[in-house]
């Protein structure tokens, strides 16, 4: 549903990333590659990166580090991340919730938090509608 003039999508996902290339094959200018956890240094640059419900699935902490730096060297402008922000260990071993704001605000001191959009339906445990537990996060690179 985006609508930009280029978009390259990277994912652990083989079958994620097959599924977007059939879904988008007469589409040149969406690319999709494999993404395994380490730095990435043809990445590309661009307006903004997006994270989507990524970040809470980083348990290893190189692995989170090395995430944080490719998603905001990848852009020049704007980074969007829609992940939970707060510390918490999971029962299951998928999952690791942590304050990434203040990781940002250590490794990345060039960019500037410029808003939160709370989610509507957040996840409190009371309700069967409420369904994440997670915000979008814009951020901005200073000049």
């Amino acid at each position: 549903m985006l609508q930009v003039q280029s978009y390259t999508g990277y994912d652990v996902s083989e079958m994620a990333l097959q599924i977007c290339k059939e879904k988008f094959l007469n589409a040149p200018d969406k690319v999709f590659r494999h993404y395994d956890g380490s730095i990435v240094d043809d990445i590309g640059f661009y307006d903004m990166a997006i994270s989507l419900d990524v970040i809470y699935h980083l348990v290893e902490d190189e692995i989170f580090g090395n995430y944080l730096c490719n998603l905001f060297n990848s852009s020049n402008k704007y980074v969007c991340i829609y992940s939970s922000n707060y510390e918490a260990r999971q029962s299951t071993e998928y999952i690791r919730r942590r304050k990434f704001t203040k990781h940002v605000e250590c490794l990345f001191p060039n960019w500037s938090l410029m808003s939160v959009v709370e989610n509507p339906y957040l996840y409190d445990g009371s309700a069967k509608n409420e369904m994440s537990n997670s915000n979008f996060y814009f951020y901005e690179k200073r000049m």
